[in-house]
């Protein structure tokens, strides 16, 4: 995906739900590149005022009875209190959170651009678990990132082995044309990044 983030409006996402729940829809998903950024391009325009990811789901919540809600693709950095209490309190969202952290060295978060830090990925991870005792939290990391050392891995194993994510998927890095990435120098070998794949489903086993 390229380009900023854009949110459908309120009105849009709730006349899709009700359209879902008239054909008999049980759960429905939302999905987005960052539900967190949910709204923020709304700001100042009539149908976004004070419209967030917590106010869509209270919204769908009142507006439709379909059974359950799930959260996909919610980087750790938009999990606010004001989130995290309303998924606590609504039966009718799922306690899961598909919350991709891609690495746990910082050094490599920095060169991925991600504005997390190993140090706030185990906090957010904390704070949603005292919030929502019984979740499941997936997870999604890259192995073979451009600079990416032995020690970068090694801490990622070690911080996978400590977290206990409920479900890890893990992909291997490929240059992509278009992303920053692109320009670094892809110095792993593909048979490394195999290796530390295997090792890295393994310990998820």
């Amino acid at each position: 995906m390229r380009g900023r983030h854009r949110s459908f409006s309120l009105d849009e996402l709730l006349y899709e739900a009700r359209e879902l729940e008239q054909q008999g829809a049980m759960e429905v998903n939302l999905v987005a590149q960052d539900l967190a950024h949910y709204g923020r391009d709304l700001r100042g325009s009539p149908q976004g005022r004070g419209v967030r990811l917590p106010e869509l789901l209270e919204a769908l919540l009142r507006e439709t009875s379909i059974p359950w809600f799930r959260l996909l693709y919610l980087y750790s950095a938009g999990l606010t209190s004001r989130l995290l209490e309303v998924v606590s309190r609504e039966t009718r969202i799922t306690p899961y959170l598909d919350m991709p952290i891609q690495h746990a060295s910082d050094a490599v978060l920095e060169r991925m651009r991600r504005p997390e830090r190993e140090r706030t990925i185990r906090e957010k991870v904390r704070r949603v678990r005292e919030a929502v005792p019984d979740v499941a939290i997936r997870t999604t990391c890259i192995v073979g990132f451009p600079g990416e050392t032995d020690a970068d891995f090694q801490q990622l194993l070690e911080f996978l082995e400590e977290i206990q994510f409920e479900r890890v998927g893990a992909f291997t890095y490929s240059p992509q044309e278009g992303t920053r990435a692109y320009a670094m120098a892809d110095d792993v070998s593909d048979e490394v990044k195999r290796d530390r794949l295997e090792r890295l489903i393994d310990l998820q086993r």
